[in-house]
């Protein structure tokens, strides 16, 4: 069982834990701590996955994003290392910080992460079928149609990424 950190709407530990089967219990003002990354190569295509079909929440979906929820006790840079390696077995990334932004949507506090996968790590991606289906390399144009139900990711995308990567 996964047990995460409460946080207030500025980031701060509340000092509370929360199990992940009781996220919903989150009262208005709590967040959990998650992690997204925009992970694209030297061409600037970007890494898209689907999500597992066993997953509880939007099975079989496609993402622009890797990431997921922090474990207690975890910053935001070792969650999205953990993250990154569990689901592709990427280590050692360079992640550029962007920033987090309040999510009360999905009751989190999310930290948006970017990194280029160098050539010789594309070739070593393995997914781990609980989590991901499949992945595919996309341009970023034809990535950012995937953002179809949240404003919050596509803020991000155009705020930090789109200049940076097309």
């Amino acid at each position: 069982m996964e047990i995460w950190d409460i946080y207030d709407q500025q980031n701060r530990k509340t000092g509370q834990l929360i199990e992940r089967s009781r996220v919903n219990a989150l009262k208005p003002g709590q967040y959990h701590g998650c992690v997204n990354a925009l992970l694209y190569d030297q061409t600037g295509q970007v890494l898209v996955q689907q999500r597992s079909f066993c997953k509880e929440t939007n099975p079989g979906v496609w993402d622009i994003f890797t990431g997921g929820s922090m474990l207690a006790g975890e910053t935001p840079e070792q969650a999205i290392s953990r993250e990154v390696a569990e689901e592709l077995s990427l280590f050692r990334l360079d992640f550029t910080y962007l920033g987090y932004e309040a999510r009360p949507d999905i009751k989190c506090i999310m930290h948006y992460y970017k990194a280029l996968i160098p050539d010789m790590a594309k070739e070593t991606i393995s997914i781990q079928r609980i989590e991901v289906e499949r992945i595919d390399w996309l341009s970023l144009d034809k990535a950012c149609e995937l953002l179809t139900d949240s404003p919050y990711d596509q803020k991000w995308v155009n705020k930090c990424f789109f200049d940076d990567i097309k």
